[in-house]
């Protein structure tokens, strides 16, 4: 008696079904469009703050691609807002540090140096938002 299988996708085929697009990483223009889009929408003295959050991202959205060369989700733009946000608010705080310790003769450039330094010590990484 011989049982015929039919082929089976391996796992990693079985992975690949999904319809998820990845855009490339952003670009430097695309974070300060997105900062520029945050606050721009945020400061808007006619709408206010007392708006639904699918309305605000959607205005953060339509800002983004008036000065953007590409699309980008919705969701995408939220997940790399929150990204920036935490960074830079960490970032912050070890330049409150270095601030803090008020050394004589230290430049604010020096400062900054001092706060890429900690920052990359701490966190591992190389603070990537200094544009």
């Amino acid at each position: 008696m011989n049982i015929v299988v039919p082929d089976q996708p391996s796992a990693p085929e079985a992975r690949r079904k999904g319809t998820s697009k990845c855009l490339k990483n952003f670009s430097t223009k695309e974070d300060e469009s997105l900062c520029s889009a945050y606050i721009n929408v945020s400061k808007d003295p006619i709408v206010g703050t007392n708006q639904p959050i699918r309305s605000y991202w959607g205005r953060i959205k339509a800002y983004f691609e008036e000065d953007s060369e590409r699309t980008r989700s919705q969701s995408s733009l939220q997940h790399r807002w929150a990204d920036i946000q935490k960074d830079t608010s960490r970032f912050c705080g070890f330049y409150s540090e270095i601030e803090r310790k008020n050394q004589s003769g230290k430049s604010d450039g020096d400062k900054v140096k001092d706060a890429l330094q900690m920052y990359e010590g701490i966190v591992g990484t190389t603070f990537k938002f200094i544009h």
